[in-house]
């Protein structure tokens, strides 16, 4: 898959990136997760564009793209630059591997759980493991996840959108009473 095409099952042309080896998981909405190999493609990608699939995923697909094969040093600097670094207390980087996700229908979001669990597992498989635990980055946050017995279980910080919803209901719910709702 990642640096190679061991395990891919299928191909993903990226605008920005090309056409990258990819692999299908099913968490069971499905998936499409590509490894890379650092983070300049990773902020290469342009995610405001559609993506192609080679063979196109019938039910459609989210994308995820994950810097796979960069080590602790490679992401120092980066995680430096963009969140003053995460060092453990010996100054050691302990850095979750950077992803990015394309909900299908949606475009990129924050961050995406199921996608988050797929991009694991993929990660996991092109290390030769099928079980094991992998720490992930997205824009909205950090998750490590834990794949082992066929389940994904992920720990990390929630953010509730709750408040959100609920003055966009209270504002439709105005729209409908006034008769002004589409």
């Amino acid at each position: 898959m990642p640096c190679g095409d061991g395990g891919a099952d299928t191909s993903v042309a990226i605008p920005g990136l090309g056409e990258r080896p990819a692999l299908s998981v099913n968490m069971p909405n499905p998936h499409t997760v590509v490894l890379l190999n650092d983070v300049d493609e990773l902020e290469k990608a342009r995610l405001t564009e559609e993506p192609t699939y080679d063979p196109i995923p019938s039910e459609g697909t989210n994308l995820e793209l994950v810097v796979a094969s960069a080590t602790s040093r490679d992401l120092a600097g980066y995680y430096s630059a963009k969140e003053g670094g995460c060092l453990d207390g010996k100054g050691d980087l302990q850095a979750p591997l950077p992803m990015r996700v394309l909900e299908r229908g949606v475009g990129e979001t924050l961050a995406c759980g199921t996608g988050t669990c797929a991009a694991a597992l993929a990660v996991l498989l092109s290390r030769g493991h099928r079980e094991g635990e992998v720490k992930l980055r997205s824009p909205g946050g950090t998750l490590t996840v834990r794949i082992e017995k066929g389940a994904c279980i992920f720990d990390g910080p929630c953010h509730s959108g709750r408040r959100i919803l609920a003055h966009r209901r209270r504002r439709i719910q105005r729209r409908i009473a006034a008769g002004t709702a589409r």
